[in-house]
C-alpha cells in the first residue's frame, strides 16, 4: 500500500487519493472494486514512468466501474498525462470536470486602473534580499513549467544556484549528473518534456538540484488517516527544504512547488499549515512566494470571470504582474506575495502560443502523409545524441480526428523522430534538423 502512495503523482492527485481512506468507504464501493482501482492507478503510474504515455492514458480513460472514491484520482491522472503528451485543452478540461465552481467577480472592486509590469523583471526586483524564491504550478499545466524555466535563467544571473522541485527524489541530482539529461523512471512529473526542460536548464547553468519531497520513511502511512498524512507531508517537505538551506548557508534557492504548498498562511479551512508556513517557522526566512497557476486561463473556474475581465480591460502579450494605484501587487490568491497572469496568445500552427518560449522553440511541421496511419500515436522528438530513455524535447498526441500537419516546437538542433503506438514498438521516422535561418 505504501508503494502506491509514495509512487503516486503528488499534488491534487496525491492529496485526494488514499487507498486506506477509500477502502474505509464501504458504502461507495466494494473492497474488490477499490483494490482494482488501486491496481489500475499503480499500473498507470508505472507505465507512464517507463515512457509508455499512451498505454498509461488508455488505462485510466478506458477504466470501467470506477468507485466514486477514486473518480477524482482517475480524472486528475488523465489531465496530468494529457498535459505530458501536449494536449493542453484536454488536460485542462479533465480537471474542470472535477466540479470546481465558478465565482462571481465584481469589477467594482478595482477602483483604480492597474499597471502591467513584465513578470520576470518584477520577480527579479522583488527577489532582492530574499534567499528563497518559491513559485507554483498546476500539475496539468505545462505552461507553468515553461515559465519557471525562463525564471531559472533570469534568477541564476542574480546568484541563485540551487533548484528544488516537487517531484525530485534523493537520487535525482546524481542521476542527472551521471546521464546529463532527464530520463524515464526518474520520477512521475519528469515525464513531461516541459518539467524535464526545467531540469535541463538548471543543469546547463551548473545549478545544484535538490529534493524536498516527503520520503517513505517520513510518512505516517499506512497507519494514519489521509488528513494526518496531508498535514505530515507539509511539515516533512518543509523540514527537508530547511535541511537544504542549512547545508548551503550562503546559497540562494529556487523552489518549484505544486499549487498552494508555498503558502505562508493557513489553508482555507484553517486546519493546517502548509509547507511554506512551516518552512518560514523552521528557518526564520521569508521566502518570496509567487502564484502562477491561478493566473493561467481556464485552470481555475473560480477565476474565469476575473481572468476574462483582465484580458479584456488590460490586455498583455507577455507574462505579467499587475499593480494597483497604491503600489500593491494585484493578486488572485492571498497566500502568495505575487500573482503572475499568463496572457492568451494566438496559436502557432495549432500549438499554444506560449510554447514558443520567447523564440527559444521553433515550429517544425510534419505532414500527415509522413506519419504512420495507425492512431493514436505520440509523435516524439529526441535530441540526436540522447537515447530513447531520455525524455523527448517535445511530443504531441495525434488522434483519429487529426488529419492535418502536426507541429512540434523545438530549439535549434538535430532530433530523432519516432511515433509511439498504443500497441507495438515505437516507429522510427528518421532525423530532422531545426536550423536558424
Amino acid at each position: 500500500m505504501r508503494n502506491i502512495l509514495t509512487g503516486i503523482i503528488c499534488g491534487l492527485w496525491c492529496s485526494s487519493f488514499s487507498p486506506a481512506a477509500a477502502q474505509e468507504d464501504e458504502t461507495a464501493s466494494s473492497e474488490q472494486q477499490a483494490q482494482a482501482a488501486i491496481e489500475t492507478i499503480q499500473a498507470a503510474l508505472d507505465t507512464a514512468n517507463s515512457g509508455r504515455y499512451l498505454e498509461a492514458l488508455h488505462m485510466l480513460e478506458s477504466a470501467q466501474d470506477v468507485p466514486d472514491a477514486f473518480v477524482a484520482s482517475f480524472t486528475q491522472g488523465v489531465g496530468t498525462y494529457r498535459a505530458f503528451v501536449g494536449d493542453e485543452t484536454g488536460a485542462i478540461d479533465a480537471f474542470r470536470l472535477l466540479g470546481y465552481s465558478e465565482e462571481e467577480f465584481d469589477p467594482e472592486i478595482l477602483m483604480h486602473p492597474l499597471e502591467a509590469r513584465n513578470a520576470i523583471d518584477t520577480i527579479r526586483a522583488a527577489a532582492t534580499g530574499h534567499r528563497v524564491v518559491m513559485i507554483n504550478e498546476a500539475h496539468n499545466v505545462s505552461r507553468n513549467r515553461a515559465f519557471t524555466t525562463e525564471l531559472i535563467s533570469a534568477l541564476h544571473e542574480d546568484g541563485f544556484t540551487i533548484f528544488a522541485a516537487e517531484g525530485f527524489h534523493p537520487e535525482t541530482a546524481s542521476q542527472m549528473a551521471e546521464f546529463g539529461y532527464p530520463q524515464h523512471g526518474m520520477s512521475a512529473y519528469i515525464q513531461d518534456p516541459f518539467f524535464a526542460g526545467m531540469m535541463r536548464e538548471a543543469h546547463r547553468l551548473g545549478m545544484t538540484l535538490a529534493y524536498y519531497e516527503e520520503q517513505p520513511d517520513q510518512s505516517c502511512l499506512p497507519e494514519c488517516s489521509v488528513t494526518e498524512r496531508a498535514r505530515g507531508r507539509e511539515l516533512n517537505q518543509a523540514r527537508n527544504l530547511a535541511a537544504v538551506v542549512e547545508e548551503n548557508p550562503d546559497a540562494r534557492i529556487i523552489v518549484h512547488v505544486g499549487y498552494a504548498h508555498l503558502a505562508e498562511t493557513e489553508n482555507d479551512d484553517s486546519t493546517r499549515l502548509l509547507m511554506g508556513a512551516h518552512f518560514a517557522r523552521l528557518t526564520g526566512l521569508d521566502p518570496l512566494t509567487i502564484d502562477q497557476f491561478r493566473g493561467t486561463s481556464r485552470v481555475m473556474p473560480s477565476h474565469d470571470q476575473e481572468m476574462a475581465f483582465l484580458s479584456e480591460n488590460y490586455p498583455v502579450t507577455e507574462p505579467t504582474i499587475y499593480f494597483e494605484a497604491n503600489g500593491a501587487p494585484y493578486k488572485l490568491a492571498d497566500y502568495a506575495d505575487l500573482t503572475v497572469i499568463h496572457p492568451t496568445l494566438p496559436d502557432i500552427y495549432g500549438r499554444p502560443g506560449w510554447i514558443g518560449m520567447n523564440g527559444y522553440r521553433h515550429p517544425y511541421q510534419i505532414s500527415s502523409s509522413e506519419l504512420p496511419e495507425v492512431r493514436p500515436i505520440v509523435l516524439m522528438a529526441h535530441v540526436e545524441s540522447e537515447p530513447d530513455e531520455a525524455i523527448p524535447i517535445d511530443q504531441l498526441i495525434v488522434e483519429e480526428a487529426d488529419t492535418g500537419p502536426t507541429t512540434l516546437m523545438l530549439p535549434f538542433g538535430r532530433y530523432r523522430l519516432s511515433a509511439q503506438q498504443l500497441d507495438g514498438p515505437d516507429i522510427e521516422l528518421g532525423m530532422i534538423e531545426v536550423a536558424s535561418e
